[in-house]
């Protein structure tokens, strides 16, 4: 596989490959949330990629999945905004943080 070409391509993701998110599809309880394997979005110019070592859903999580938080999402919806990571690329534009292979 290519070295994205989106990032400075200093770290390991490359282009098509995966991750796994906590998704939501409509509107309930904790019970729609699901885990699933996506693409890994394209990087902007001012991006950081993130490869997560923990994530949570919060409070805010809890207004989101109840239909009460104030902004009307667009399905799928990724939840969990809390998270603990490296940094596994950076956009051109970045200058402030570097790629960390490992934790």
């Amino acid at each position: 596989m290519e070295t994205a070409d989106y990032g400075r391509g200093q770290g390991s993701v490359r282009t098509g490959d995966k991750m796994l998110a906590a998704m939501i599809h409509d509107y309930g309880g904790p019970e729609k949330i699901t885990t699933e394997e996506v693409p890994v979005p394209p990087l902007g110019r001012c991006d950081v990629l993130v490869r997560l070592v923990a994530s949570e859903a919060n409070h805010i999580d809890r207004y989101i999945l109840s239909g009460q938080y104030q902004t009307t999402l667009q399905f799928p919806f990724v939840v969990g905004r809390d998270a603990v990571g490296v940094v596994a690329d950076i956009g051109s534009g970045i200058t402030r943080f570097a790629v960390v292979e490992s934790c």
